[in-house]
């Protein structure tokens, strides 16, 4: 056990006066074992907690892509937020499931997470609906019209 005093002065009229002395950590034996142990444990938190996948182009299904090259279909994970970014481009009108999210990056919610997201079209509100499934699918459930889907601002949490 340590015993801890507090240190003070007798002054001139008699009284005590108490006083905290100054010193560096360094001259401390020992502290700094404590201390390296704690910046080394905050440090593997946060660099587990922070980390960035960087942005991963999609593998798309038949009958998808990504029109031309210009606005790639890609996901992205930070810390536990899976974001989405792209312009999807389909055959035909095609729907259904466009992609499979790779473990690790899937929702880890058991329910269908539906997002509205507008069509490059000039027709006004050209929307479609995309479902993200817990199973990694993700999926166009309806559209307004045979033209590209943009997937900015799709994004879910994995815990």
């Amino acid at each position: 056990m340590v015993k801890i005093v507090r240190m003070s002065e007798n002054k001139a009229d008699g009284s005590i006066e108490p006083f905290y002395p100054e010193t560096h950590a360094e001259a401390v034996v020992g502290l700094d074992i404590p201390i390296d142990a704690a910046v080394s444990k905050a440090k593997a938190y946060t660099d587990g907690k922070f980390t960035d996948s960087g942005w991963i182009n999609l593998s798309l299904k038949a009958g998808f892509g990504n029109n031309s090259g210009d606005a790639v279909p890609q996901y992205r994970k930070i810390n536990n937020k899976v974001e989405v970014r792209g312009l999807l481009a389909r055959t035909n009108d095609l729907k259904g499931v466009f992609c499979n999210i790779p473990a690790g990056y899937r929702t880890s919610s058991n329910y269908y997470q539906g997002f509205t997201r507008g069509q490059q079209s000039s027709t006004a509100g050209a929307v479609a609906l995309i479902y993200v499934k817990a199973n990694g699918d993700m999926e166009i459930v309806s559209t307004i019209n045979n033209t590209s889907i943009w997937l900015d601002g799709i994004y879910w949490y994995t815990d």
